[in-house]
Order: C-alpha cells, then sequence, then structure tokens
C-alpha cells in the first residue's frame, strides 16, 4: 500500500506540522481527536494487528496522519518503507528532531527533565500502559534514554517493577540497539531478566536481539551465568540452549564456560541440557 502525502489538511487540522516542530503539541492534539473520533486511534496505538477491516483502518489513519504533515515532513516519511503502518509513520514523525536554529539541532529527550522522569517511571509502577505509551511517542519522541540516577531505561524500570506486560510492550517498540542500552552496572534489559528469572519475558527479548546473549556486565557476566549464578534451573536450560556455543568454549575471552561450570557446580545444576 503505498502512503501519499498532501498540501493540504483543512479537513483535519487546521494547519500542517512543520518541520521545525514548533506546533508539534498543538498538532498532535488534532491528529489524534480526529483519529478518537473515527475510531482510528487504535490502529495507531496497537500498530498491526491485521484482524477483520485492519487493512482498510490503517489507511485512512495513515491518511489523516500524511495529510496533516508538510511536504518536508512527507520527504523524510518516503524514506521509509512504502508499507509502514500507522503506528509506524507516527512514531518516525515524532522521532524527527526540532529545529532549534540555525546551527543547533535538540531532541525533545536532551529537554526531558528529572521531575518527567520521575513520572514516567510512576506510570510503569502504577501498570497505565497508555500512559506510558503516550509519553514515550508524543514527548519522548519514541526515544529511549536513561530516566534514572543509575543509568535504566523505561524498559529496565518496567523489569524491575514485575509489569511484563509493558515490558513487552515497550520492547516491541525499540530497536535492537536500544534493546542493547545498560545501565551504569552495564545491565541489559535481558541481564535484569536473567537474574529475576523470568523465562517468557526472556524470550521476546532473545527474539527482538539475539546479541543481547553476549553483553558483558560490569562483573563480566553474560545473561547464561548471570541465571546460573542465581540458581534459576529453568532460565539457565533456556538461556544455555540460545547462546552461542562458541562465546563458552575455553580460553575465550570471559571465561564464560568456566564460570558457567563453576555456578552449576555450586547450583547443583547438572542435567541433560547442561
Amino acid at each position: 500500500m503505498a502512503i501519499s502525502c498532501t498540501d493540504s489538511s483543512t479537513a483535519i487540522t487546521p494547519f500542517l506540522l512543520e518541520i521545525d516542530r514548533k506546533n508539534y503539541e498543538d498538532w498532535k492534539f488534532y491528529i489524534k481527536n480526529y483519529l478518537l473520533a473515527r475510531d482510528l486511534w487504535e490502529i495507531v496505538e496497537y500498530g498491526s494487528i491485521q484482524e477483520g477491516n485492519w487493512r482498510k483502518k490503517n489507511a485512512a489513519a495513515l491518511h489523516a496522519i500524511l495529510s496533516g504533515c508538510s511536504l518536508d515532513i512527507c520527504r523524510e516519511i518516503m524514506k521509509f518503507d512504502l508499507r509502514s503502518s500507522a503506528k509506524d509513520v507516527w512514531i518516525q514523525v515524532a522521532r524527527q528532531p526540532e529545529e532549534q536554529g540555525p546551527k543547533e539541532r535538540l531532541s525533545r529527550v536532551e529537554e526531558i527533565n528529572r521531575r518527567d522522569c520521575v513520572k514516567l517511571t510512576k506510570k510503569i509502577y502504577n501498570g497505565d500502559w497508555q500512559a506510558v505509551w503516550e509519553f514515550i511517542v508524543f514527548y519522548m519522541g519514541g526515544r529511549f534514554p536513561a530516566i534514572t540516577d543509575f543509568g535504566e531505561t523505561a524498559l529496565h524500570v518496567a523489569i524491575k517493577a514485575e509489569q511484563d506486560e509493558i515490558a513487552e510492550k515497550l520492547a516491541e517498540m525499540m530497536s535492537e540497539e536500544d534493546l542493547e542500552k545498560r545501565d551504569n552496572y552495564r545491565h541489559t534489559a535481558l541481564s535484569y531478566v536473567a537474574f529475576e528469572g523470568r523465562t517468557k519475558l526472556a524470550k521476546s527479548l532473545v527474539k527482538r536481539n539475539p546479541s543481547l546473549l553476549t553483553i558483558e556486565d560490569i562483573e563480566g557476566n553474560i545473561p547464561l551465568t548471570r541465571a546460573c549464578g542465581v540458581g534459576h534451573r529453568e532460565m539457565t536450560d533456556y538461556l544455555y540452549k540460545v547462546t552461542p556455543k562458541d562465546i563458552l568454549k575455553p580460553g575465550k575471552k570471559g571465561n564464560h564456560g568456566f564460570h558457567l561450570i563453576r555456578c552449576c557446580i555450586a547450583n547443583k545444576m547438572f542435567g541433560k541440557n547442561i
């Protein structure tokens, strides 16, 4: 499905979203309410469900969003997959930086202050996915910076808060690079999950980015040895199956294979898989 841009938005919003983004908040208000009034907002919020009349609704939502954008923004959007969902395009529109001056670009992420980070953290702990999603997409421009003094992203926080449903939805929004972000102790989100023994969530993260399996924390642990070290048998069995075996060979940097054997002995975790 090809996407198209128009130079008129009189039926949807009284003005176009310009490349400098100075009118973004007002534009967002008009577009979101337009989509809500036509039962199209769920397409933007939940993405490619592709059930029932999803394709028709997605096309309508795409048309509404792009009809409210200037041609400069449309040209940027056209660089992406022409079959993009309305959700993908909405996030791409939000991600583009605001023009702060002739020599300086400053993203909304860099303007986030400590108070706002605390607000987002509370929304995550409260399990308010709608509020979390809106904050990240509208205010943070679809980016995932550190939001705590410990260097944790929203995904790290969701895992600590035991909000696995929110964590899975955040992971779906994040790029492979986002998923590899580490806290001040160099723990990725998968490192957190391995330590907690939440295998279902671990599978989701590994599916999104298998490279997470070989990223070390500040102590030199990979997710497998971290899980084994605290005695999580199910998690250890799963991570052993999917972790590249080359990294466990003797003489490899990190001595992960030796560390794994030592942890298995200490926790009596030898079995058919290890």
